[in-house]
């Protein structure tokens, strides 16, 4: 492709893969290396770059490298155009980089031990004068594996780069236009922020600006047009993320030019450019109509860790891909690029075709929790997740709600109903032992309550679970709810936690089958227990409690230090038998009614249309 071409081809936008993108470029994230690496020596301001000595720079980073794998298995493209604008002299390097497996292996765990090696695919010395564009172009099929590509580029004092991206050499294979759907139920301020981060970058970028429509969905109705400007508002009952996102999908499809939706937490933090890249997907993706683009979840607390990289549902819980993975790692970065089952991707940020609606119907109404598992397994799409497509969302396990525990047993067991029949009752019934009995262990009897609720209520069959008025119950499951308290609240309550540390375990610890046989603690006699908590109360940190924080406690206060809010517990023997008489009639419904009541859960499934 000559210059002139390529010339034309950026000014029209259509072939921009992805563009560089620079720390705090939007006031979004400070870590550096999650976006170039230097050695020193090199200034980064207004999106250009200057060195300020003789160094050198790299891109072999999460936001500025891409998959090549991806791109050809994804899009066919086997050849990509680095293009910037220069001024001065650079040395370039186009380089990839590609996993090394362990004995070949894909499985999560294996990933672990895998490698990378590099290969330099382009070397050349490049002069302009910073007004017009450069370009260099690399053929990547002769590339093995699966990894990423990324420039190295050395400069002399006063070299300055910008503009740069990474272009397609093919042109597009279809239009699209995708509605970015946010759900909100009273969180003004992020979602706020969100829509008027999107409306800058589309002032920005004029040439997908058309390409792109907010849609806020206010469960809460309490935002104000003016808020959320450039935006459709559309007020709605508080229907939870289930009710929200599905308004917001019927408002995208009942727009016959929007060809894709885009559901996105109200309360992410993510980079603007992340719309471009998973537009670029949407126009020159193979199999478009079997296509899921899915967001990465970073964690807000730890911007430099990755909660989630797609996932698996097990039946028993979700099993989040290459967690924990640390993304200013080079190693990590190529194996986020190794591609491993996926069978759905969170609603944090996930984007799919319009015409899923008219294959499969809509969502199922679960309030909360799940929703995205079952709809991503009844659409059965292929799930595209790779580097520079994330966003940045506070970790869940730094909260504990209690009636949480309500939607997330119920919806599980209809998700077990409609895609996982082999799981079978018997399983149903050792989780639903194992729940009750984690919530025995400590002593949140109430929570117990709310799973024997999910259960009755799944009971019921899809005719009860469509008819619920979804706002009341969750009311009423509010109301019930383990009520929270500050620091000073407690206090008041007669709990100072001021000077009081979290229980850590002393001396020698009990076997396992000790706990187990005394059911931790409460068949041992109060005589027993810790003589210097008679009169008082043991400190629990929530987030990191285990079983054993619990053995032979009587009364806890339950801190979790992230929200700094904490309840009271007490031991309470008779709820044992509370507990397993609840079992016990839900044990005999479920070996009664199960299979007739999965079946009206996969009819329902079947008949989601509008």
């Amino acid at each position: 492709m000559n210059s002139t071409q390529l010339d034309k081809e950026i000014e029209s936008a259509n072939n921009v893969i992805a563009k560089i993108i620079f720390p705090l470029s939007y006031n979004i994230c400070s870590e550096k290396e999650l976006y170039f690496r230097d050695n020193g020596g090199v200034n980064y301001s207004q999106e250009r770059i200057e060195f300020l000595q003789t160094s050198s720079l790299s891109l072999f980073t999460y936001f500025n490298s891409i998959s090549y794998s991806k791109l050809a298995k994804y899009s066919g493209i086997q050849e990509i155009v680095f293009s910037f604008k220069v001024k001065g002299k650079i040395r370039i390097k186009i380089k990839a980089a590609a996993a090394e497996l362990s004995n070949n292996s894909r499985e999560v765990k294996d990933l672990y031990y895998a490698n990378y090696t590099t290969l330099v695919l382009y070397e050349g010395v490049v002069t302009g004068d910073g007004i017009e564009p450069s370009f260099v172009s690399v053929n990547f099929s002769s590339v093995k594996g699966e990894g990423i590509i990324f420039p190295e580029i050395a400069g002399e004092e006063g070299t300055e780069i910008s503009e740069m991206a990474y272009l397609s050499t093919i042109p597009l294979r279809r239009e699209s236009k995708i509605g970015v759907v946010f759900c909100t139920f009273k969180r003004e301020k992020y979602v706020s922020a969100n829509v008027k981060r999107i409306n800058k970058f589309l002032l920005e970028n004029p040439s997908i600006a058309n390409k792109i429509g907010i849609f806020v969905i206010d469960n809460g109705k309490t935002l104000k047009e003016e808020e959320v400007e450039g935006a459709m508002l559309f007020p709605n009952a508080n229907t939870g993320g289930s009710g929200g996102f599905t308004r917001g999908i019927k408002e995208v499809c009942s727009r016959k030019e929007y060809t894709h939706f885009l559901l996105m937490d109200d309360d992410i933090i993510f980079e603007p450019e992340v719309l471009r890249r998973i537009l670029f997907w949407t126009e020159c993706s193979l199999s478009p109509e079997r296509l899921t683009i899915g967001g990465t979840m970073l964690i807000a607390e730890k911007p430099t860790y990755q909660y989630e990289m797609g996932a698996i549902w097990n039946a028993k819980n979700n099993l989040a891909n290459k967690g924990a993975y640390n993304i200013k790692s080079k190693k990590d970065i190529v194996k986020n690029e190794v591609e491993v089952k996926s069978e759905y991707n969170a609603w944090w940020c996930c984007c799919m075709p319009v015409s899923t609606v008219s294959r499969i119907g809509l969502p199922l109404q679960f309030f909360i929790k799940g929703d995205d598992i079952e709809y991503s397994l009844r659409a059965d799409n292929e799930i595209l997740v790779t580097n520079g497509i994330a966003v940045w969302h506070e970790s869940f396990t730094s909260k504990y709600s209690s009636e949480l525990e309500y939607y997330i047993k119920r919806n599980e067991l209809i998700v077990n109903a409609i895609h996982r029949r082999n799981f079978g009752r018997a399983r149903e019934l050792i989780k639903l032992v194992r729940s009750v009995a984690k919530q025995l262990v400590f002593h949140r009897y109430d929570t117990i309550n709310e799973i024997f609720l999910a259960y009755s209520h799944f009971l019921k069959g899809a005719p009860f679970f469509t008819s619920i008025d979804s706002e009341t119950l969750h009311k009423e499951l509010r109301e019930r709810a383990i009520k929270q308290y500050s620091k000073e609240e407690l206090k008041n309550m007669g709990y100072n936690l001021e000077g009081k540390n979290y229980y850590t375990l002393t001396g020698k610890k009990k076997s396992y089958i000790y706990h187990a046989l005394t059911l931790n603690g409460y068949l041992i006699s109060k005589k027993r227990y810790p003589k210097e908590e008679k009169d008082s109360f043991r400190l629990i940190n929530m987030i990191s409690a285990t079983p054993r924080s619990m053995f032979k406690a009587y009364c806890t206060v339950q801190y979790n230090p992230n929200t700094e809010k904490g309840f009271v517990t007490k031991l309470d023997r008779p709820k044992l038998f509370h507990a397993l008489s609840g079992i016990i009639r839900i044990s005999f419904m479920m070996i009664m009614s199960y299979g007739r009541i999965a079946n009206s859960y996969k009819e329902l499934a079947k008949n989601s249309f509008y």
